[in-house]
């Protein structure tokens, strides 16, 4: 049996576009390893899971790796970024207080970073394409219904779409988010996705997306304005603040002139402005009497300072990839209910935390170089990525779950094949 390059080059982009179709489900096989539990309870981020979207990935990798346009000369990475895995990989294993996190986590970046690989070198067969924008859309809209459903109904619709990874719960579930409402309380949508914020940020950057760069064939008419329009919808549904805040930054920036001829100024007022805020509010926060707060917002507090108190403690070297809510209780952050336990809800500070100084300099770096590169027409794809950096303030979702990884990966690997071309 000869099977052509050709089958495959059609074949990996056949399963590209099912992996965004898909992008939405978290259906997974758990592992419950005793590293993956904190004074013996289980914590989902800690967890070992292979999910359908991971097996794509990895059918995706294989397909590209044997179609025409893969050649191991392609494959060299660049020294800056061969040292930093290899940075990230000895300082998480010889710091990291649960190795077993961290060769996990690793693994996970390590996935990450060829998927990104394999959409910046076929980013015309994958991104500007039809058919990306058709299947993403897809995915928006059934994710949309689903959210609608849920939010009508106070608990999930059940059935088959445990096989796109729905979980069971309700209006009563503990600790699930709720709204209230005129003294009632109602279920915030949630759709396939873990919580709502994700949700929303999933949709926030789908609608840039679908207008981002040039796609022949894909009709930019009633059925595009249908499903921005259910997709904003359920952002508001959603009830996700930080997607709102971002949401209307970037409306001022696609709709005002004096934005978009500005664009590297105020990319770098804008990631700044993001990068101090960062820092500064749990350090101004430290010293503010926060009992007549929502429990919410204590909480994170408390985080954000647990995080400071980490990175002052191990700030060249971090405390290890994946090592923050393992090493959460010694910093008087305990929380007295088990889904509390999870990562600080920022971006930056938990790349400080857990891989220190260098680490997150990096980071800067490479935030930076990608949205000054942006060239000035392309401020669809520009606005996604700076979405990202507003949503990332006050979430982790882009860095520690799997829908938010493969949309941040995606959109950076475009923003790159972009600025290179």
């Amino acid at each position: 049996l000869v099977i052509s390059k050709n089958t495959f080059k059609s074949l990996h982009q056949k399963i590209f576009f099912l992996l965004v179709l898909l992008l939405p489900t978290q259906l997974g096989l758990h592992f419950w390893p005793d590293w993956a539990s904190v004074f013996g309870i289980r914590v989902d981020y800690l967890s070992p899971t292979i999910y359908l979207t991971d097996i794509l990935v990895i059918m995706l990798l294989f397909s590209w790796m044997l179609s025409s346009k893969f050649q191991i000369s392609n494959f060299k990475f660049q020294i800056k970024y061969l040292a930093l895995f290899i940075y990230l990989l000895a300082t998480s294993l010889i710091v990291a207080q649960n190795s077993g996190v961290a060769i996990y986590k690793l693994i996970k970046l390590a996935e990450f970073s060829l998927l990104g690989w394999c959409v910046y070198k076929n980013y015309k067969l994958y991104i500007v394409n039809s058919a990306f924008k058709l299947v993403l859309a897809a995915a928006m809209l059934y994710s949309c219904v689903i959210a609608w459903v849920q939010f009508l109904t106070g608990h999930t619709v059940g059935g088959l779409l445990w096989l796109l990874g729905e979980r069971n719960f309700g209006v009563s579930t503990p600790g699930i988010a709720l709204v209230n409402i005129g003294g009632i309380d109602y279920l915030r949508a949630y759709a396939t996705f873990p919580h709502p914020n994700v949700l929303a940020g999933f949709l926030l950057v789908g609608i840039l997306l679908l207008f981002a760069g040039p796609a022949p064939g894909f009709p930019l008419t009633r059925v595009t304005r249908s499903i921005v329009a259910c997709a904003i919808s359920t952002i508001i549904l959603s009830f996700s603040h930080s997607a709102w805040i971002a949401g209307l930054v970037a409306l001022v920036f696609l709709n005002i002139d004096w934005f978009r001829k500005r664009t590297k100024l105020f990319t770098q007022y804008t990631f700044f402005g993001v990068l101090i805020l960062s820092l500064i509010i749990p350090v101004a926060t430290s010293k503010v009497d926060t009992s007549a707060l929502p429990e919410e917002i204590v909480r994170r507090i408390d985080l954000s300072k647990a995080a400071m108190n980490m990175a002052a403690d191990s700030p060249l070297f971090g405390v290890g990839i994946g090592n923050f809510v393992v090493r959460l209780p010694e910093y008087g952050s305990a929380p007295a209910v088990s889904w509390w336990l999870q990562p600080v809800h920022n971006v930056f500070l938990l790349v400080l935390t857990e891989t220190g100084l260098i680490g997150l300099g990096f980071v800067i770096w490479l935030l930076l170089f990608v949205s000054k590169k942006l060239i000035t027409n392309h401020y669809s794809l520009f606005t996604a990525f700076l979405v990202i950096l507003i949503t990332g303030m006050t979430d982790h979702y882009w860095l520690t779950l799997q829908q938010g990884q493969l949309m941040a990966t995606i959109v950076f690997a475009a923003s790159i094949a972009t600025i290179k071309r």
